[in-house]
């Protein structure tokens, strides 16, 4: 049996960015280790210049992830005003009004494409094998978190509570069903109308879900997955943005009625 942390992420926006290459910054179905670890961080309150915290926390973590609302895409057709590199060079520039901080003549306009997914909805398990405390911390404070968490970008704001929960099970599948069963009961004694919001949150759409979890996650061990994927977003340096491949096993979630 181990302890893991389970939560719920919904919101009318969300974006979880692949390789940003040229003007389109696409949107993953799935949400990213990068994204999901920031948000962990934001929780307990770690700044994003603090790598060393941030990467102890990306070290104990494992995660795996369940699409239970894949939500619909949108574009977004973006400008944005900025100075040129060489003149950024001899300049501080700490926030974005920093940058603006040039004449008029001396800025640019830059034009991109931004991908969102709208009205999505995840389950997220956080495993810590080597670091059970961990798991606690991380409860409590996505109950009082130190920094206002997001879902990818700073515009993309959560529309539900995360509901965390700590869960004991021996396999993958267990840990996501026990959350299930508790969540049901929860909402179980809320009112009509509550419980119809809750569940188009909580994703009502399909018995069928889309599961991914990393490859070396200790629940997932027995189990024999669907393709193994790989994606570049396991953070190496948070200020040059520079992001590390790594191996997501994925398979399909048929949910058990209740």
């Amino acid at each position: 049996m181990e302890t893991v942390l389970i939560f719920h992420l919904h919101g009318p926006f969300a974006a979880w960015g692949g390789v940003a290459v040229g003007e389109v910054r696409d949107s993953d179905i799935l949400p990213t280790r990068s994204a999901i670890l920031g948000l962990l961080g934001a929780v307990l309150g770690l700044r994003r210049d603090n790598g060393e915290e941030l990467g102890h926390l990306g070290r104990d973590l494992k995660l795996a992830f369940r699409v239970d609302l894949q939500g619909s895409l949108l574009q977004d057709y973006h400008t944005a005003q900025v100075p040129s590199r060489q003149a950024l060079k001899h300049h501080a520039h700490r926030t974005r009004k920093d940058e603006l901080d040039f004449p008029k003549e001396e800025l640019s306009t830059i034009l991109s494409t931004r991908q969102y997914r709208v009205d999505a909805a995840y389950t997220i398990l956080v495993s810590a094998p080597g670091a059970p405390g961990r798991l606690r911390a991380l409860t409590e404070a996505m109950d009082h978190p130190a920094f206002v968490p997001y879902l990818g970008r700073k515009s993309c704001a959560l529309a539900w509570p995360m509901s965390p929960r700590l869960i004991e099970a021996s396999d993958l599948m267990e840990a996501f069903r026990e959350y299930d069963r508790l969540e049901r009961e929860m909402l179980g004694k809320a009112g009509q109308e509550f419980q119809e919001m809750a569940a188009r949150a909580l994703g009502s759409e399909s018995n069928v879900r889309q599961l991914a979890w990393e490859k070396d996650l200790p629940l997932a061990e027995s189990i024999k997955p669907l393709m193994l994927v790989d994606r570049r977003d396991e953070p190496l340096d948070r200020r040059r943005w520079q992001f590390a491949e790594r191996q997501e096993a994925r398979d399909q979630w048929h949910l058990e009625q209740p």
